[in-house]
């Protein structure tokens, strides 16, 4: 997590990471320069930190999905699906 991010974004990817790592023993969070990663066998969500947003990567079927305001699809990354960027902020 950047240091810089304002006080309401760490509040906000605490929360995220506490959520995440909750959802079973097997999840395990990596900090590297760019992004934090949560993975199983594989990334299962990266979450990239700056100072006003945290934007959340999250591999998903885009068939099956409905696009909100502020998720867009990325390019496709394996025969799964692609990945899914959504700006919080």
């Amino acid at each position: 997590m950047k240091k810089s991010a304002d006080a309401e974004i760490k509040a906000l990817y605490e929360d995220l990471s506490d959520y995440i790592l909750s959802l079973g023993d097997d999840i395990s969070e990596t900090h590297l320069k760019l992004y934090a990663a949560f993975r199983k066998i594989r990334n299962v969500i990266t979450v990239i930190c700056y100072k006003k947003k945290l934007v959340i990567n999250l591999p998903l079927d885009v068939q099956k999905v409905i696009f909100e305001e502020g998720f867009r699809e990325m390019l496709p990354i394996s025969a799964i699906g692609a990945v899914v960027r959504w700006n919080c902020s």
